[in-house]
């Protein structure tokens, strides 16, 4: 078995298994890929005889000991569709059987125990945890529409929920996005408006951590499925104009682009170049891929979320990242 180790906070999260799973997919390494599965499976999924069953533990120990206590909703969105890619890639229809299964699982609790489905069955959304006190809000960062689009054709039995989700994704895509800025909150509403989540240690109304990734988010969508250009392309482009007009120095600020504090870090050099593909400005998209071409892989302590998001935006921007 292996582990991705999250260097600034010490333990293993699901971010990070499923965001290596996926790169294991797309650079064609089998055994690295199912040696972070079967930890993630061991050590990180829920019992099925448990109300949170289908789900993973988003935080363990490096020896496996959970601590987290719920899950992180991006986790299984990265693993379940890095685990249809395995299958296709390599011919294993094991991998797509626990993709259909964390899908069926996680899609099939009504609150009991305090336990939600991943994605709000009103709205398509995603939630941010499906917890009581966190599945009404959710996080602009974990808006996949590519993902679900793949969903809706290999889970037959919920192919419609997830074509409304994919719709549902573009939407929250488009209305988190602050009408000058570009910004995404960390946190939103299911109506877009920013929020502070009850048991957050900062404000997530400010486009801080998570919020790097809408980019990276918005420019895969366009690129596999084209089926938001215009508006993608109008949110990416306010966007980075106002990275552009701050001179690429600061990498948080309220969502109207005050009160910036922070530096412009490598994964959002990545993300970001991921976005300018969704341009028609020609010298705008060169600056930001010629900024990722020129930047160093990130190093010290806080490299693993920075280095994570700089990885898969270079496999998308290289044409490494593909449907299989």
């Amino acid at each position: 078995m292996a582990y991705i180790y999250d260097t600034g906070s010490n333990d293993v999260r699901t971010e990070g298994m499923s965001y290596g799973m996926m790169i294991c997919v797309q650079l064609d390494k089998p055994k690295e890929f199912d040696k972070l599965w079967r930890w993630a499976k061991t050590y990180m999924r829920y019992p099925d005889d448990s109300p949170w069953s289908g789900y993973f533990c988003w935080q363990c120990h490096a020896d496996g000991k959970p601590f987290g206590n719920s899950n992180a909703s991006d986790g299984e969105a990265y693993f379940a569709t890095a685990l249809f890619l395995a299958a296709h890639r390599w011919n294993n229809k094991q991998y797509e059987d626990d993709a259909l299964d964390i899908l069926r699982q996680t899609m099939s609790k009504d609150g009991k125990h305090g336990v939600w489905n991943l994605y709000d069955s009103a709205t398509h959304v995603i939630t941010f945890v499906p917890t009581d006190d966190a599945h009404l809000y959710t996080d602009p960062s974990y808006q996949l529409p590519a993902f679900t689009e793949m969903w809706a054709h290999w889970d037959k039995e919920r192919s419609d929920f997830w074509t409304e989700a994919s719709i549902a994704a573009r939407r929250q895509l488009r209305i988190a996005s602050h009408p000058v800025t570009g910004l995404f909150p960390d946190y939103s509403t299911y109506d877009g408006k920013p929020f502070r989540g009850p048991l957050c240690s900062y404000d997530s109304r400010r486009f801080q951590y998570d919020a790097i990734r809408c980019p990276m988010n918005i420019g895969m969508d366009y690129y596999l499925f084209g089926a938001d250009c215009e508006a993608q392309r109008q949110t990416m482009q306010r966007m980075l104009t106002f990275f552009q007009q701050d001179g690429f120095k600061h990498g948080q600020f309220e969502v109207d682009g005050s009160s910036p504090t922070g530096n412009y870090t490598a994964g959002m050099t990545g993300a970001n170049a991921v976005g300018s593909i969704t341009l028609y400005d020609r010298d705008m998209k060169h600056q930001y891929l010629e900024m990722l071409w020129n930047a160093r892989a990130p190093q010290g302590k806080w490299r693993y979320y920075e280095g994570m998001v700089y990885m898969l935006s270079m496999l998308h921007v290289s044409g490494y990242f593909r449907i299989y």
